[in-house]
């Protein structure tokens, strides 16, 4: 899907600079009890980064309070972005600046629906999209403190003759209000919580707030979006997107927690047995457990006993990996291997390094020192900021981690709040001061570190606002449902849509009666490959499985390649309802237009029993031949055929993906 005129004709109605003063851009807040809509007697400074982008920045003073508005436009697609950042330059405290909107504006469409979701909740029912007609306000926020739980932050706007998606980038307590007005809708974004007075010097910011607009359906403007994040925010390996990525690892070992067992010896034993096997990985995956926290090595060999939770002190178990990681590492990169390490910094484990060794870094449950639940590293505190930056860009570059996989499974709320007893005239502060050092800490790391890209994760998918992807991608996106399948559609779905690029598990939890076990050991076959078939996955099947495990997943990986690529792609369309159930089909397609190249899956759930009728896009007048992707069959179909559907009997737990292209 390409943008045409008509989309980027509809920029005006997403307030377009164009001409426009001060006072009428979209931005409002109080200053010492003032209301303040726009930016008087603003400066304007026109800057081109590059060939596709133009940034207006506005800048005014008022009363000691330097506040600069930047408003950019994209030229290669109908996407305009609001930024707000306020900086106090006089003496002792400012007024209070309160409840700052970045973007507070009338979107003119008629009979608008909303289509929103809630997230990640950490639980079976996140990933759920909702339509909601706008008949009176109706307001959005997340749960706690992470950005995605219980309030996604991508939403839609369906009106009669445009499509508008919005995205706030914050990694935090976000809101937005919407409100029927007579010329359409009016929104307003913000930061959910912030009416505070500023220090000398201290500067406070407002969410980035993006704006896409599509004439048409949402047909279009869902693949507008996808191909709008692909080309601009899609982090980049040697200068083009992100590609995709075959994820393998060595875990629990000897039944241990996550990788609170591992040791040098078995991780170079699971990447020559691998490589020896055929099946080379693009990431050797080290996740939660690498430093010291807690393990023994016991009678059989083994390390046990460890908590991977015990984070705060960043470092290589020595005992286990002497001399750090750096012998994996060096041999990742030996066979061209890119090492993924985890980290957690944020949460600090009572009596891990960090908490004995700086306190007074740390934030803490309703301001209780004495509270003994995790505590959260302060990044709005520069000293910390500082000492974290320099010592994970030197553990980075003694490990060769080429993956930065940033982890964060807590609630920070109650620690930037204080429970409720953060001063009166400070509130939100906090919060907004450690988002901004999240944000310059996850530059920082890849400006030191060329080639370097970042993993998000937050207890799954609770921190994936499009300003922290614009700086990562959500390998690991739910803690939820890895082996069940009609849980992982559904979230397939909602990222489809929003987020193009994630990873999944070739894991099964089904039982011979079709219904779900967590954790249940079914061994990875074709159904489950097909199933979970994602950018980039994560192969279940280890180093040292059966010839056949093993044989299944080298048939599987060229077949893989070849859909992540159409995927990354290509548009996406899907063809049946998403509703989450062991009964269900669940069917898509992607088509890649440039390379004449696409494919449709179609997934029968293990209870699913009769017939399904699938519609699929095609062009009138062409002539399709389809390749099934596994015994390689090929067959024509005239697009006329298509007109009334195609109507299918799959049996159930079974899987077709079908390649296919126009035949000239």
């Amino acid at each position: 899907m390409k943008p045409e005129k008509r989309d980027m004709a509809l920029m005006n109605r997403l307030y377009a600079f164009n001409g426009r003063s001060g006072e009428n851009i979209p931005l409002s807040f109080t200053y010492g009890g003032e209301m303040i809509t726009g930016l008087p007697c603003a400066e304007l400074e026109i800057t081109r980064p590059d060939s596709n982008l133009t940034v207006y920045t506005l800048t005014a003073c008022l009363r000691g309070l330097k506040a600069i508005y930047e408003q950019r436009e994209y030229r290669d697609y109908p996407v305009v972005e609001f930024f707000a950042k306020f900086t106090y330059e006089g003496d002792g405290m400012s007024e209070i600046l309160g409840y700052p909107r970045a973007f507070d504006g009338i979107i003119p469409m008629n009979n608008a629906v909303l289509e929103w979701s809630n997230g990640d909740t950490c639980t079976e029912e996140g990933y759920e999209i909702t339509e909601t007609t706008l008949t009176e306000s109706f307001t959005l926020s997340p749960w706690d403190g992470t950005s995605c739980k219980g309030a996604w932050p991508y939403m839609r706007l369906i009106g009669d003759d445009m499509c508008v998606n919005i995205a706030v980038g914050w990694t935090g307590k976000w809101e937005t209000v919407f409100v029927p007005d007579e010329g359409g809708v009016r929104l307003s974004a913000g930061q959910k919580l912030f009416n505070s007075r500023l220090m000398p010097g201290e500067t406070a910011v407002t969410p980035r707030i993006t704006l896409m607009a599509a004439a048409g359906g949402r047909e279009r403007v869902r693949n507008l979006w996808r191909r709008w994040y692909v080309d601009h925010i899609l982090p980049r390996e040697n200068g083009k997107p992100l590609p995709p990525k075959l994820c393998l690892h060595n875990m629990n070992i000897g039944g241990t927690d996550e990788f609170t067992g591992i040791t040098t010896e078995n991780q170079l034993l699971g990447i020559d047995e691998y490589i020896r096997r055929g099946l080379k990985p693009d990431l050797w995956w080290i996740d939660a457990g690498w430093y010291p926290c807690g393990q023994e090595l016991a009678e059989d060999g083994v390390w046990r006993g460890g908590s991977w939770p015990q984070t705060g002190t960043w470092k290589a178990d020595e005992r286990r990996m002497p001399g750090g990681m750096g012998d994996i590492g060096r041999k990742c990169e030996e066979n061209d291997i890119g090492l993924l390490v985890w980290f957690e910094p944020e949460r600090v484990h009572p009596g891990t390094w960090l908490d004995v060794e700086h306190p007074e870094w740390l934030l803490y449950a309703d301001g209780n020192r004495e509270d003994g639940g995790s505590r959260l590293l302060n990044l709005g505190n520069p000293e910390a900021w500082k000492w974290l930056t320099d010592h994970v860009n030197g553990l980075i570059k003694d490990y060769r981690i080429s993956v930065y996989r940033q982890d964060f499974n807590f609630d920070p709320w109650n620690k930037w709040t204080g429970g409720g007893s953060e001063e009166q005239e400070r509130v939100g502060i906090t919060e907004n001061l450690h988002i901004q050092g999240y944000m310059n800490y996850f530059d920082a790391l890849i400006l030191a570190n060329p080639g370097l890209w970042i993993d998000s994760c937050a207890s799954g998918g609770r921190r994936n606002d499009l300003e922290t992807m614009r700086r990562a991608v959500p390998l690991h996106y739910t803690d939820v449902g890895y082996g069940n399948h009609p849980v992982k559609q559904k979230q397939y779905r909602l990222l489809n849509e929003w987020i193009p690029y994630y990873r999944s598990h070739t894991w099964s939890w089904d039982n011979d009666e079709g219904t779900y076990e967590p954790r249940a050991g079914r061994p990875v076959d074709e159904f489950t490959y097909l199933h979970s078939i994602a950018p980039s996955i994560t192969s279940m099947v280890t180093y040292d499985a059966p010839d056949e495990e093993m044989e299944l997943a080298l048939s599987m990986e060229p077949i893989w390649r070849r859909m992540a690529r159409i995927m990354l792609a290509g548009d996406y369309t899907p063809l049946t309802p998403c509703r989450k159930l062991p009964e269900d089909v669940y069917a898509e397609q992607f088509w890649d237009e440039e390379h004449n190249e696409g494919f449709v899956r179609i997934i029968a759930n293990p209870r699913f029993s009769g017939s399904v009728t699938l519609y699929p896009v095609y062009e009138e007048g062409e002539v399709y031949g389809l390749q099934n992707a596994v015994d390689r069959k090929l067959r024509m179909i005239p697009a006329d055929k298509l007109a009334d559907g195609i109507t299918l009997s799959p049996e159930p737990r079974s899987a077709q993906v079908w390649f296919y292209n126009k035949i000239k």
